[in-house]
């Protein structure tokens, strides 16, 4: 299916999105939350591509925390009541989040394995992942290391563990860290007063979290960039994993280190070949889409045509 994007229908979509912006419901400048999680998984496939990695190669040479596996024989079980893993996880695992560990969707606390998740400071399994925790990232993975799994590798998805092993895996396999020479983007990061709905500053450039190197390679949601930097990434994507795609004269995304903030990234119109970015730097407080979520999305539909 072939798709266009209508003038008129685009400059009714920035009319309504600078709406919001207007009445401050969303700040201007805005942080990429867990759609740092592409950016990981693309560049753990350019080392599976290089050679560095496979995709079926066990991660227990690199992450020796997570080898010789306990899991849980049921989520509601017992710390205790536990049998050996069928087999090693793996960087696919990692990849598609199967690695047998993640949110929960249940209320904090329900679980045993939830509250001792929570008693590590692992911040990995409900919640926003800041503040940043006290573990650096030897004594993150050992924590996690001292729990079962919560399902059989490869048995189950489960959101956000996996990408934050994974940040370990790739620092690991190559030696680096995540750069810290370009804080200046770093902008303020908002959350809503939950009484009065107005913005209050969550974290402050000039205090900020992330005013010095991270601990932990945190690769679930502690990047920032730019709306070109990520279109950049997201045609490369698009473009088969080559250049930066039709139509952008960009280069593939340069993230740095910062704040996460609420994002989403689906695609209107399934089929379209249309992508759609919003990005803020306003903490979300509910599944709920908010209403200018709804609004963006509504008007990218409304501006695709064909």
């Amino acid at each position: 299916m072939t798709a266009a994007l209508s003038t008129e229908g685009l400059a009714r979509l920035h009319d309504v999105m600078a709406g919001h912006v207007d009445a401050g419901r969303v700040p201007a400048i805005f942080r990429i939350a867990s759609m740092t999680k592409p950016i990981t998984a693309a560049a753990t496939m350019a080392l599976v591509e290089e050679g560095v990695l496979s995709l079926d190669q066990s991660i227990d040479d690199l992450l020796p925390e997570l080898a010789d596996r306990r899991v849980l024989r049921a989520i509601d079980a017992e710390l205790v009541d536990t049998v050996p893993a069928r087999r090693s996880i793996t960087v696919e695992d990692l990849l598609s989040f199967r690695m047998g560990f993640g949110t929960v969707m249940a209320m904090p606390g329900t679980y045993p394995i939830q509250r001792a998740e929570a008693d590590l400071g692992l911040q990995s399994i409900g919640g926003p992942p800041w503040p940043p925790g006290a573990l650096d990232v030897d004594g993150w993975m050992a924590a996690l290391g001292s729990l079962p799994l919560m399902y059989q590798p490869g048995e189950q998805w489960m959101y956000n563990t996996s990408a934050q092993v994974l940040g370990v895996l790739l620092a690991r396999a190559t030696g680096r860290d995540v750069a810290t020479d370009r804080l200046d983007r770093l902008t303020t990061f908002y959350v809503a007063d939950p009484g009065t709905d107005d913005l209050v500053v969550l974290d402050d450039p000039a205090h900020s979290w992330w005013a010095a190197p991270a601990p932990f390679p945190d690769a679930c949601g502690w990047l920032v960039s730019t709306i070109d930097d990520y279109w950049a990434f997201v045609s490369m994507l698009l473009a088969g994993g080559t250049g930066t795609g039709t139509g952008t004269g960009g280069r593939p995304a340069d993230p740095v280190p910062g704040v996460g903030g609420p994002d989403d990234h689906r695609s209107p119109h399934p089929g379209s070949a249309v992508t759609g970015i919003l990005l803020t730097q306003r903490q979300a407080t509910s599944p709920a889409p908010p209403p200018w979520m709804d609004d963006f999305w509504a008007g990218v539909n409304a501006a695709t045509v064909g």
